[in-house]
């Protein structure tokens, strides 16, 4: 039985996966807080709303506002959809 056997039978993760996975969790935020930081935005959800109005406005040659987020208005933008 190696090592990792039993944290997968108790389903929990194993402690190097558990690890990797931490990793990725602060390189995420460290990224968000980079973009958030560099954009003078106040989250990643007026992040992405910009993203979307840029590429909305790059296919059409307009800014279509009204008819783009009319459909996610009725998420809070924040720093997670809720």
């Amino acid at each position: 039985m190696s090592l990792r056997e039993p944290f997968v039978l108790m389903d929990h993760l194993s402690p190097s996966r558990l690890v990797a996975e931490l990793r990725f969790h602060v390189q995420f935020l460290n990224f968000a807080e980079l973009i958030t930081k560099g954009s003078e935005t106040h989250s990643l959800g007026e992040v992405f709303r910009y993203l979307l109005a840029s590429y909305v406005k790059q296919a059409t040659g307009k800014f279509h506002d009204s008819e783009t987020f009319r459909p996610a208005g009725r998420y809070r933008w924040t720093s997670r959809l809720q």
